[in-house]
């Protein structure tokens, strides 16, 4: 995984949620629920990777799409909303 540091618009520093707290919180819920042990995230990174490919930049940063389709393809009936998780990253930081 790349390490990125991104600046909001006012120019202050800002660290990204996602690599600390949004993904390892997605793939623990995400490997309880579907009890599968795999590295989830390497396959929901790979689909952000492959909407980047296509062009496709706003799906590829629509991580609640993809999550969505995530568990459409594992066949998994689960609600997870990584907007939240953002919000709670970001109270707890």
């Amino acid at each position: 995984m790349t390490n990125i540091i991104t600046f909001d618009l006012d120019g202050t520093l800002m660290q990204n949620p996602f690599v600390k707290f949004v993904f390892p919180a997605i793939e623990k819920d995400l490997q309880d629920v579907l009890n599968d042990q795999r590295p989830i995230i390497s396959e929901i990174v790979a689909m952000h990777n492959d909407y980047m490919k296509q062009g496709e930049t706003s799906k590829a940063y629509d991580w609640d799409l993809i999550v969505t389709e995530f568990l459409i393809k594992s066949n998994c009936v689960h609600t997870l909303s990584v907007e939240q998780l953002v919000k709670k990253a970001r109270c707890s930081a």
